[in-house]
């Protein structure tokens, strides 16, 4: 498959959680967020599984978002070769954009229920915690960091913790067969992701 290097600067033409009117992805019923989850983890379980990834929120994010954009467009997404002074540090932005681009060329080859879950845990969302110092976060690293899915936090690759894992099995037998093939089709472009990801880390990062 081809690859694709992402841009230096955010375009900023993807749509944001500030858009004028509610995204589509968002108009679903309030009780969404639990299956929501479970999609999530049936995700992470079937791409992830035992194999090594980032312990960093944003960096699985980046790997997750970039297999489905995989998944749609036949292009892994990478870090720019020579990336700008805190690129990383909007990494989240810039698998958004490329997801939003992603789903705008060829959305309809996923589950629409499965497509819209994963836009509504990857769009960064304004947070205020505290009230002086809003930031913007998606649902999927907003968990990621408050949850115990990973063997270690003190380097920064690790494993899935078992039973995450065997959460995401279980959680995978309780979804649609439309969302399971969905799954399992994207899940297929994680390993791929993750050496990407993992090449960027171990080159980058001290611990």
């Amino acid at each position: 498959m081809d690859t694709l290097a992402l841009p230096s600067v955010l375009s900023r033409e993807a749509s944001t959680c500030w858009h004028k009117d509610q995204l589509w992805f968002d108009a679903e019923p309030p009780d969404r967020q639990l299956l929501d989850f479970d999609r999530e983890e049936a995700f992470m379980a079937e791409g992830i599984g035992k194999r090594e990834c980032p312990t960093v929120g944003a960096w699985v994010s980046f790997s997750l978002v970039g297999a489905l954009a995989a998944a749609l467009t036949g292009r892994y997404i990478y870090p720019p070769n020579s990336e700008p002074f805190n690129w990383a540090g909007e990494v989240e932005h810039h698998a958004w954009e490329a997801l939003w681009r992603a789903v705008q060329e060829n959305g309809g080859a996923l589950d629409r229920a499965f497509i819209a879950a994963m836009l509504r845990r990857f769009l960064p969302r304004q947070h205020h915690a505290p009230p002086e110092h809003p930031y913007y976060e998606s649902m999927f690293l907003y968990g990621w960091d408050s949850s115990t899915c990973m063997n270690t936090s003190l380097k920064s690759v690790g494993t899935l913790l078992p039973e995450c894992v065997a959460r995401g099995q279980k959680a995978l037998e309780t979804l649609p067969q439309n969302e399971v093939d969905s799954i399992r089709s994207v899940a297929l472009h994680v390993p791929r992701m993750l050496e990407i990801t993992l090449a960027r880390i171990r080159r980058t990062y001290w611990w």
